[in-house]
């Protein structure tokens, strides 16, 4: 019994030991089981966005490669359509992180699963390492308006850090630049049309045709005695020179004819016939014809020699006129679509952002007479 008892406790004191060292090995085991995630999620945390605190992106939805015309009058779209996100890992292991765009508001969710900057990778963050990640806008395609969002870095336990992104797009400069120019165009046909002096010819060539029913009816001799006054009336009327002020006299003295004739139909008088015989227009001045251009140039700009008229109708008038509304045309663009604020999503409100431009191109006949009008000295 003793004996018994003996080997028992020497197997126990055995036993005893292991036991120990087995239970010391399972609580290793469980702490280091433990302790993994939780370093894994604080290396994770050591990795930082280093940079703005948003990322601001311009663009447009240009129909050129390279965006070039757009670029012009903002050159921004060019400059700012690129940005780069740095992350730096200040841990003690590597990090995996996939970059995410995720849309918050509605222009960015229409895109689906697209991002306003193409693919995004996922990356490996070496301990003590910075890595970028560049972003780039494409030159077309993408609707002009703001897009929103936040790109995040998320790892195998979820989103770890994020960043605001805004991306801003305008239109191409193609169709401010044919908006400004209708503008221009429907604003010269205006003044041309409601000129004081286009009026009232149009008034006495109204009347005339008011007159030419009653010539119709008027018998054959007295018809063919008031039609050449009649035609030459109308045709010196055309004429560019022509002065309303100054055919209204005839005009009335044609139609009190013309009444006369309906009823009792008078000899004509020596001064309708005297109208009808006008003088000739003197031909053409000659145009500019002269072997020492450069001579004939420094005198035109000294004031000395005059420019000659031919040569002014030529080419001065129609050279300034265009370099004019091309000016406008620059400065008007420039004013609407190259500026900031709204114009940085230019064509996102439709309508209401050409306006703007078509009414400048309206008023440019406006602001072209008052340079016209400007003189120095």
């Amino acid at each position: 019994m003793r004996q018994d008892l003996g080997v028992s406790r020497r197997f126990g004191r055995a036993r005893h030991p292991l036991a120990i060292a087995g239970l010391l090995a399972t609580l290793l085991l469980c702490a280091t089981g433990a302790i993994a995630p939780a370093r894994a999620a604080a290396d994770a945390a050591t990795v930082k966005i280093q940079g703005p605190a948003v990322v601001r992106m311009f663009g447009a939805n240009c129909l050129s490669a390279g965006c070039w015309l757009s670029g012009l009058f903002a050159p921004i779209v060019v400059r700012e359509n690129t940005a780069v996100v740095t992350l730096a890992n200040g841990g003690s292991t590597a990090v995996t992180l996939t970059a995410r765009f995720t849309p918050t508001n509605g222009l960015a969710v229409a895109l689906g699963d697209t991002t306003p900057f193409g693919a995004l990778k996922t990356m490996t963050i070496a301990p003590g390492e910075i890595r970028a990640l560049p972003l780039s806008l494409p030159n077309g395609g993408l609707q002009a308006g703001l897009y929103t969002g936040e790109l995040g870095f998320a790892g195998a336990d979820g989103k770890v850090l994020s960043v605001p992104v805004e991306v801003r797009i305008r239109s191409s400069a193609v169709w401010a630049l044919f908006t400004a120019l209708c503008g221009i165009v429907l604003g010269r046909l205006a003044q041309l049309t409601y000129d004081p002096r286009t009026v009232a010819r149009l008034q006495l060539l109204d009347r005339l045709n008011e007159l030419e029913p009653g010539l119709a009816s008027l018998p054959g001799g007295d018809q063919a005695r008031l039609k050449p006054l009649f035609d030459s009336l109308r045709r010196r009327l055309a004429e560019r020179s022509a002065d309303a002020a100054t055919l209204q006299p005839e005009v009335e003295a044609l139609e009190a004819q013309i009444e006369a004739a309906r009823r009792a139909p008078p000899p004509a008088t020596a001064q309708l016939d005297a109208g009808a015989e006008q003088v000739q227009p003197a031909g053409p001045a000659p145009g500019f014809r002269s072997p020492g251009i450069g001579r004939r140039v420094l005198l035109w700009l000294a004031g000395i020699s005059p420019v000659p008229l031919q040569f002014t109708y030529d080419w001065l008038l129609p050279v300034f006129t265009l370099l004019t509304l091309a000016a406008l045309t620059i400065v008007f663009v420039l004013q609407q679509y190259g500026g900031s604020g709204t114009a940085e999503t230019f064509g996102a409100g439709g309508l209401a952002d050409y306006a703007g431009l078509f009414l400048a191109g309206i008023a440019s006949e406006a602001i072209a007479g008052g340079l016209r009008k400007v003189k120095l000295g």
